[in-house]
């Protein structure tokens, strides 16, 4: 509740396990914002749950009644209308693989850092690695993650009433039945 004399905005985001109280801190915000004395001077954008990404945006854009905000919103709408799903799930499956080199590089320094404190962050550093090779591999996202990854994107894009289908499940992370090398695998294990 500082005040802001700079020109820059606060944007609080509210997350947390379910259950824990973030609907009624919310809630409580809320009416502590509405009896405000500077109440007019607020821009409060409440999002639902459910709220696609374009939602979110057009819903932070909504309040904002200009003309750079209005190019900005039909930015928006040319980008949305120009993005393919499949398209957005490459880009998904890229800033995965990104993010992924980054936190190797992160935990690698980390190690290199101070071995002997954090040394077991090693296998973190392969894992790493693993993960992004499978999700950059077109094989592997044709074959196996296509369809996760475009579930994924629908819930982000369309919204959902259900927010788990935005996440990734451990059936997710099961090879496919029809995948090179899974019979062999199931055969291979129960031996």
């Amino acid at each position: 509740m500082r005040p802001v004399t700079d020109g820059s905005a606060v944007v609080v985001a509210i997350t947390g396990a379910s259950g824990v109280g973030k609907s009624h801190m919310v809630r409580w915000l809320r009416a502590q914002l509405e009896r405000h004395p500077r109440r007019n001077e607020l821009v409060v954008v409440s999002i639902p749950k459910t709220a696609s990404l374009r939602r979110v945006v057009e819903l932070i854009l909504e309040p904002l009644a200009n003309e750079q905000y209005e190019a900005l919103k039909r930015e928006l709408q040319r980008a949305s209308e120009a993005l393919t799903p499949s398209t957005a799930a490459e880009l998904l499956a890229a800033a995965m693989g990104e993010g992924l080199k980054e936190y190797r590089e992160r935990t690698v320094e980390l190690v290199q850092s101070s071995p002997s404190e954090n040394g077991d962050l090693k296998p973190f550093v392969a894992v790493a690695e693993h993960a992004r090779s499978l999700i950059l591999s077109p094989e592997a996202r044709d074959l196996w993650l296509s369809k996760v990854l475009l579930r994924i994107v629908g819930a982000s894009f369309g919204g959902t009433s259900n927010p788990v289908d935005r996440q990734f499940r451990d059936v997710d992370l099961e090879p496919p039945e029809d995948a090179p090398g899974k019979t062999c695998h199931i055969e291979c294990s129960r031996r």
